[in-house]
């Protein structure tokens, strides 16, 4: 297996702990918000731009708030902005750099 996807796999469970732990102090429950994909190795870029990202969506009817979620990769944690999830809405986290590439392709892009 890649070593890069090795690190984004670690990313994922290392966000998900940090979220759990998040949950125990707010009004999102396990579940409600999920990493619905990861792109984690896009070359050769099809479709999309050749740009890595996770993507967020909240299963609840009610939007939901990120604030004070981080994303743990490798040693390196970084909060996520205040993103306002809407109802049943997605968020892209993507890196500044690609942040114009994927504008066309998504209205709810933040950057780390």
């Amino acid at each position: 297996m890649n070593k890069h996807i090795l690190i984004i796999i670690y990313a994922t469970i290392l966000m998900i702990s940090t979220l759990q732990s998040v949950n125990a102090q707010s009004a999102i429950n396990r579940y409600d918000i999920v990493i619905s994909e990861i792109m984690a190795d896009p070359t050769p870029a099809i479709e999309l731009p050749d740009a890595e990202y996770i993507e967020l969506y909240n299963r609840t009817s009610i939007p939901q708030s990120l604030h004070g979620w981080k994303l743990t990769l490798g040693a390196t944690t970084k909060n996520l902005p205040d993103i306002q999830l809407s109802a049943h809405g997605y968020a892209v986290i993507i890196d500044e750099k690609n942040l114009s590439a994927m504008a066309p392709f998504s209205d709810s892009l933040y950057t780390l």
